[in-house]
């Protein structure tokens, strides 16, 4: 919503946590990298690096799950007992990036959780 604010020109208040990417798609040299990205979704955030860890939650049950995406894509091989280093390290990027609270990397329309049980 903030690309299609500042495309359009609209200047009044959004609501959103969402990002403009408006000049990486106008300026051919404005690249900005990124080390990992976050997700919401109806089970809990997920975290992905740029090197091609996953951290996927499901807080439901207060479980996180650790792939390596490049050797496992199709994500069958949970990691985190092998590399409990990693996953406290993105585990805390993602709660950072979930300011404090993982809930608020639920998804949720209109404000209301899908409740999955």
């Amino acid at each position: 919503m903030p690309t299609i604010a500042e495309i359009s020109g609209y200047k009044g208040n959004i609501r959103t946590d969402g990002l403009s990417f408006y000049k990486e798609l106008i300026e051919k040299n404005h690249v900005v990298e990124h080390d990992f990205i976050v997700f919401s979704s109806f089970i809990g955030p997920t975290l992905i690096t740029q090197d091609g860890w996953k951290l996927r939650s499901y807080l439901v049950k207060d479980a996180f799950e650790l792939f390596y995406l490049p050797d496992d894509y199709r994500e069958e091989h949970d990691l985190s007992k092998n590399y409990p280093e990693k996953l406290r390290e993105l585990k805390d990027k993602l709660l950072e990036a979930c300011n404090g609270d993982f809930n608020n990397g639920l998804y949720s329309y209109k404000k209301s959780q899908i409740k999955i049980e």
